[in-house]
């Protein structure tokens, strides 16, 4: 999905299929028991059936409609406050109002979960949990172990975004001097680059095709091809 999209989600999840013994066998075993003959009958555990949560959760919608009480109200900014003090000053954003709105939302589902017409603290250190929860594994900066927003707002970090920056002013006095004139291909640039600014960055292919994208939407570079079988002209 669309980082325009997925911002719009209250709880991003990542599900990763990692294998593990222990749980590849509990699920082959039972995908294994649908097709024996004499099915193994279900455990007498169960106490709410599918058609009775279905009924539980259309009442709670229907008819319950909490509103925050006035020790919830001073957790829920207190909340976020401490959410956006996690924030790198100007450069990295830990959470924004829409963030204050999902733990509004969660909160307040938390407390029809209980069918309750108020919302107390509980509900909004659940909500926080969640959302703190779901932010570490999906709005977390690999490179910084920093919690950076703009990974689901625009699909990259801010350290991302400078990096790109950083590397957009080298390639830019780096080609005003080495390709005044002529061509060079995307292989051969890439070679010299990584060997005279790469190593003590970390560079990767796809941040210099990212700063070379950039530098030709800014009509400094004329780049015929793709990907690595691009050619390269100063204009």
């Amino acid at each position: 999905l669309p980082p325009t999209l997925l911002s719009r989600f209250d709880l991003i999840y990542l599900v990763l299929d990692t294998p593990n013994v222990q749980s590849d066998r509990r699920l082959a075993k039972h995908l294994v028991s649908l097709y024996f003959k004499d099915p193994p009958k279900r455990s007498e555990t169960t106490t709410l059936s599918i058609e009775r949560f279905a009924e539980y959760v259309s009442y709670a919608r229907q008819h319950c409609h909490p509103k925050l009480s006035e020790d919830a109200q001073t957790t829920l900014i207190e909340g976020y406050v401490q959410m956006r003090k996690k924030s790198d000053g100007k450069n990295t954003i830990s959470a924004t109002p829409r963030q204050l709105e999902s733990i509004i939302r969660l909160s307040e589902a938390h407390a029809k979960m209980r069918l309750s017409e108020t919302v107390e603290v509980m509900d909004v250190e659940g909500a926080i949990q969640l959302l703190e929860s779901a932010m570490k594994k999906t709005a977390m900066d690999p490179r910084t172990g920093k919690i950076d927003m703009d990974l689901i707002n625009t699909g990259k970090s801010a350290s991302a975004r400078r990096r790109t920056q950083e590397l957009v002013v080298y390639l830019r006095d780096y080609i005003s001097s080495k390709l005044a004139t002529g061509s060079k291909t995307f292989r051969t640039l890439e070679d010299e680059v990584m060997k005279d600014y790469g190593k003590e960055k970390e560079l990767t292919t796809s941040d210099i095709q990212s700063a070379i994208r950039q530098l030709a939407d800014e009509n400094f570079l004329n780049v015929t091809g793709h990907g690595a079988n691009m050619t390269l002209a100063k204009v």
